[in-house]
């Protein structure tokens, strides 16, 4: 499961693109480690799978996006470009494998979402919130963000 800090999941939760986007940087990323980690090991033409959804609001209708991802840890190697894959198994996740793969993603989409001007680049500049279609849900959504009531008792 990637969880993102309320900010972000508010760009998110009213940009399908840049949420699309995300999304595509963390499933490339993990992929990508996995086709990595399994070529040192000595495994060529690596290729492994994800099956992700996006989950967009938690139980009191408060803005929860999130990704929930069943990620396959093994890959499949094929040496040839048409010979039949083999599963090749991994060597257990460590504690140390989570934590550098949550430091490149953490990386590439704050860099990505820098780029795009979406959050500022040094801590003391504030971007001016995005035009969301529905300004009504935008404003109930930042409400409950931060753990208030926006439209009476």
């Amino acid at each position: 499961m990637l969880s993102f800090p309320y900010r972000i999941r508010f760009l998110l939760a009213f940009d399908p693109a840049l949420c699309s986007a995300v999304l595509g940087i963390f499933v490339r990323t993990i992929l990508k480690w996995l086709s990595e980690r399994a070529a040192a090991a000595g495994a060529l033409g690596c290729n492994s799978g994800a099956v992700v959804l996006a989950q967009r609001f938690g139980g009191a209708l408060n803005l929860y996006l999130h990704f929930h991802a069943l990620v396959l840890d093994d890959v499949y190697a094929s040496e040839r470009p048409f010979a039949p894959p083999r599963f090749q198994p991994a060597r257990e996740l460590t504690d140390q494998d989570v934590v550098h793969v949550t430091g490149l993603l953490v990386r590439r989409i704050v860099r990505y979402l820098q780029r795009r001007g979406r959050l500022p680049r040094e801590e003391h500049v504030e971007l001016d919130e995005p035009a969301p279609d529905e300004p009504l849900l935008a404003l109930i959504s930042a409400a409950s963000v931060e753990g208030r009531i926006e439209l009476g008792p």
